[in-house]
C-alpha cells in the first residue's frame, strides 16, 4: 500500500486541524466600562467644585468586588471587566459635569467602592465617602459628614454590578445636594 505526499500530509494535520476545533472558543477583548451616559441634575448642583481623592487600593481601573462569605479580607477584581479610569476620576467627573452655582467647595474622600457578595449568589455594591463642604469664605466652618450607599445587583456577576453602579452614583448625587442645600 503506497500513500501519495498528499495523503500523509493530509494524515498528519488531521490531529492538529481536529484539536482546533475541540479547543474553547477565545473570550473577547476586556471590556472597559464608564457610569453611563450623564443626566445631570435637572437643577444643577450647589456646589462651585467637587474634589475627590481615593486610597491607594481605589486609584485602580480595576471593578473590585469582595466575597464576605469565603475570605472577607480578600479584595478581588474582575478580569475582563475594568473602568475607563480609577472610580475618583470618574466620581468627580460626574460630580463637576452639571450646572453648577453656589458657594461650596465639595472635597470628597472616597472610602469603599466595591461589589459585596454576602452569600454565593447575592451581591450589592457599595460607595462609602466622607464629605467636606468649604464655603470658600469666612461665612463658616468647613461642614462633614459621612455618607453610605449600599444597593442589591439584579445578578451576581459583573453586568450585574456594572448594571446597578450608576444607580447608587445617583442615589450620592441626590444625597450630596440635599445635604449641602441644608448648609
Amino acid at each position: 500500500m503506497k500513500f501519495s505526499a498528499q495523503s500523509v500530509l493530509l494524515l498528519l494535520s488531521l490531529p492538529i486541524l481536529w484539536s482546533c476545533s475541540l479547543l474553547p472558543n477565545r473570550p473577547g477583548p476586556p471590556a472597559v466600562h464608564d457610569f453611563g451616559p450623564f443626566s445631570p441634575i435637572t437643577t444643577g448642583y450647589p456646589w462651585t467644585q467637587a474634589e475627590v481623592i481615593a486610597p491607594d487600593w481605589l486609584q485602580d481601573s480595576q471593578i473590585h468586588y469582595r466575597l464576605l462569605y469565603a475570605r472577607s479580607t480578600e479584595v478581588r477584581s474582575y478580569s475582563r471587566d475594568s473602568w475607563v479610569a480609577p472610580p475618583a476620576v470618574l466620581l468627580a467627573q460626574r460630580f463637576n459635569g452639571s450646572q453648577r452655582s453656589g458657594n461650596y467647595r465639595l472635597h470628597i474622600e472616597l472610602q469603599n467602592f466595591e461589589q459585596i457578595f454576602e452569600r454565593p449568589g447575592h451581591s450589592r455594591v457599595v460607595l462609602t465617602f466622607r464629605a467636606a463642604a468649604d464655603p470658600g469664605d469666612k461665612r463658616g466652618p468647613v461642614t462633614e459628614r459621612d455618607f453610605h450607599f449600599a444597593l442589591p445587583t439584579p445578578t451576581a456577576d459583573a453586568p450585574g454590578a456594572l448594571q446597578t453602579f450608576p444607580r447608587l452614583i445617583k442615589l450620592a448625587e441626590n444625597a450630596l445636594r440635599e445635604w449641602v442645600l441644608t448648609l
